[in-house]
């Protein structure tokens, strides 16, 4: 709880010095401060608490499940106003993803490498949007949850967070197959079951489905949406790769941001469905694959930086190398730098991939 308040405290303050510096004009309410990062997606979560859904003429909330926008919404009941709800619901969710990694990590690792493990998702280069008012701090939470809870021997546990991780992101569907896995290697006794319970994630989907037919009559309006504003239309992962290859090598900051740092994922996600056919168990295996091939299976990459952040069965593998003494240094300090990089980068206004 101290290491995750304390990088906190250390972003805010990056963001705010950096934001001062490089746009020069002073910053120094404390809404000044917390409002630099909301930024981007936080406009439209923000946009479907005070609003609601609307038509895709009018807004894109539609691609946006009703799980952290609802959250805010009753958070402002307390708070008083949508922005201060989000901080409040982020702040709270941001202490969750740290520990129940460790934890989950702790049924496979020592004690010294779930605290490793930790540590590679809370100092990942993209980990500051677990502090912000997007659905990484949820999400991570839920599913982290839901793991837990399955290979605990919990399954009504493990149903109520599948079905809120299906009410957070479409790609939560992942998680059913997984849990599925799980619930069928436990043994034959209560095995039916734990199937209802692995697959009450697409209850969630579909009331998000729901959410779509109602506003436009079309259940899958969301994904035109996706193909108008954000240029996402299904294509072989090889096709978006060579798309970002290209791009990657025009030069300039688009270049950079949406060609080079995407690129430089392509080898950590082929390493993480590596390790995961090599090591880990089947359920992590499905869930690595299976958003891998969510997340590429389109003419235009846009985000794995920041997707990239699900695959967290890769961290735990990871967890033992960072102990050693070069490997871990060089890791940590790769990644803290660029967590800084990014973050000022965001707080700034600037696009983050």
């Amino acid at each position: 709880l101290l290491l995750c308040l304390g990088l906190k405290c250390l972003l805010l303050f990056v963001g705010w010095f950096i934001c001062e510096i490089r746009l020069d004009k002073p910053i120094r309410t404390k809404d000044q401060i917390l409002g630099i990062w909301n930024q981007w997606d936080t406009s439209h979560y923000f946009d479907l608490a005070r609003n609601g859904y609307g038509l895709p003429d009018h807004s894109t909330t539609l691609v946006l499940p009703p799980l952290l926008s609802t959250l805010i919404r009753g958070a402002s009941w307390i708070t008083g106003t949508i922005p201060s709800g989000g901080l409040l619901v982020a702040t709270l969710l941001s202490f969750l993803p740290g520990l129940l990694l460790y934890q989950l990590a702790r049924l496979d690792l020592s004690e010294d490498d779930a605290f490793q493990a930790m540590l590679v998702l809370l100092l990942f280069p993209t980990s500051f949007f677990i502090h912000i008012v997007y659905t990484e701090g949820l999400f991570l939470s839920v599913v982290f949850a839901a793991f837990l809870s399955a290979r605990r021997g919990h399954w009504k546990l493990a149903a109520l967070f599948g079905f809120l991780a299906g009410l957070t992101r479409i790609n939560a569907f992942v998680l059913a197959p997984a849990l599925l896995v799980e619930g069928w290697i436990a043994g034959p006794r209560g095995r039916i079951p734990r199937m209802f319970a692995a697959l009450t994630v697409f209850l969630g989907v579909a009331i998000y489905l729901a959410f779509n037919y109602a506003v436009t009559g079309d259940a899958l309006a969301f994904m035109e949406v996706q193909r108008l504003s954000f240029y996402r239309t299904f294509a072989t992962p090889a096709a978006g790769a060579a798309n970002v290859l290209k791009l990657a090598s025009g030069g300039g900051a688009d270049s950079m941001m949406s060609g080079v740092l995407q690129a430089v994922f392509i080898p950590f996600m082929i390493g993480a469905i590596a390790v995961s056919l090599w090591k880990q168990r089947v359920s992590y295996v499905i869930w690595n694959i299976g958003n891998i091939l969510i997340f590429t299976a389109q003419d235009f990459w846009l985000s794995m930086p920041r997707l990239t952040l699900v695959l967290f069965p890769a961290f735990i593998w990871l967890a033992p190398k960072t102990a050693r003494p070069v490997f871990g240094t060089l890791w940590f300090a790769g990644s803290t730098l660029l967590l800084s990089l990014l973050a000022a980068q965001f707080a700034q206004g600037w696009w983050v991939s």
